[in-house]
């Protein structure tokens, strides 16, 4: 089983748009549309055909609530009467998210808000009347302490799954942290978790056990290599990557050698010579970020502190050659006589 932590799962979308051009409103149509299809057939274990049923989604502030919109629209086709209830307000949603809820707003939905404790007290019977809750508040960003308001949501549903309410998280339940584990001062009991790309790391901790349920991974589109590339991107891999570079780099390099091979490791697809591991391919940006190529080169370089060279622009600024062209030019061939093979990405 493949297993991710919050920042791999987003390279996996970054790498999915950036890389492959799959726009990131398909990737949420994508998740929400394999959600939906996993809410369906909860509907019918519970025996309850979709033209008779039922669903309460909540909805937060961020993708998680978009994903919450999609889903919505298709039970909605299917013949579910769908019950929107948005916990932040929708007006300021951003990107991908707001698309999907100005479509559901033209397309009419029921929507209401849940922003205040009046809101959220006037909605009780019809959550109480509803076949299945559908958790999309709060996804794989959270960490902390869940705010009051959110809070108190959640410590209804829960009061409702008690009961026997089937409830549905999407992606990892509200209050949950995905990396850790962790639950928060209020998190989401589930009965089912449909997350997305691969089960997340803290899905593997006892102390998320209780709240997940039955965990379902959903496909978003994003190609599957991308799972592999993410996760070559851990400690071991960072010394992997410096014994691949030791072939082509002498013992010790110059502060400004330094910069100019971070840029290139950042600018262009990089190919390792039998780098097995990591399929053949690290490249810069793409697969490790600035801080991640400062904590390679640092060990070949003296008199400059590795958290200075893998963080600070002012490092670049005051040591990249003036000619930075032709130092590239120069480091490319070197890395090419060491077996490298460089391709352009951007």
């Amino acid at each position: 089983m493949n297993v991710l932590s919050r920042d791999q799962v987003r390279n996996i979308d970054r790498l999915a748009i950036e890389r492959y051009g799959i726009p990131g409103v398909v990737l949420m149509e994508n998740a929400g549309r394999n959600a939906s299809a996993v809410i369906l057939e909860q509907l019918r274990e519970l025996s309850v055909p979709p033209e008779k049923s039922r669903v309460a989604i909540l909805c937060g502030g961020g993708n998680n609530g978009g994903d919450g919109y999609v889903i919505a629209r298709h039970l909605h086709n299917a013949g579910c009467v769908v019950m929107l209830y948005a916990a932040s307000d929708p007006a300021k949603l951003s990107g991908d998210a707001a698309i999907n809820y100005a479509i559901i707003k033209q397309m009419n939905l029921p929507l209401r808000r849940i922003t205040t404790a009046a809101e959220f007290n006037a909605v009780f019977p019809e959550l109480d009347d509803a076949h299945l809750l559908v958790d999309a508040l709060l996804g794989t960003g959270f960490r902390g302490d869940v705010r009051p308001d959110l809070a108190a949501i959640i410590t209804y549903c829960n009061q409702l799954q008690a009961k026997g309410k089937r409830v549905v998280a999407i992606d990892v339940p509200s209050g949950l942290d995905c990396d850790t584990g962790a639950p928060s001062n209020a998190t989401i009991v589930a009965d089912v978790t449909v997350t997305f790309v691969a089960a997340k790391r803290g899905f593997l901790e006892d102390s998320a056990k209780e709240f997940l349920g039955t965990v379902i991974v959903a496909d978003i589109g994003a190609p599957k290599e991308l799972i592999g590339v993410v996760q070559f991107k851990e400690g071991s891999d960072i010394l992997n990557a410096q014994a691949m570079l030791k072939q082509a780099l002498p013992s010790r390099i110059s502060v400004a050698d330094a910069m100019i091979l971070m840029q290139i490791m950042l600018n262009y697809e990089v190919l390792f010579p039998n780098n097995r591991s990591a399929k053949g391919c690290v490249p810069g940006d793409y697969f490790f970020s600035r801080e991640d190529w400062g904590h390679v080169f640092s060990p070949f370089v003296d008199n400059i502190d590795p958290i200075e060279l893998k963080t600070s622009y002012g490092v670049r600024e005051r040591f990249l050659p003036t000619d930075v062209e032709q130092a590239t030019k120069e480091w490319k061939w070197r890395l090419a006589l060491g077996g490298f093979k460089i391709n352009l990405i951007k």
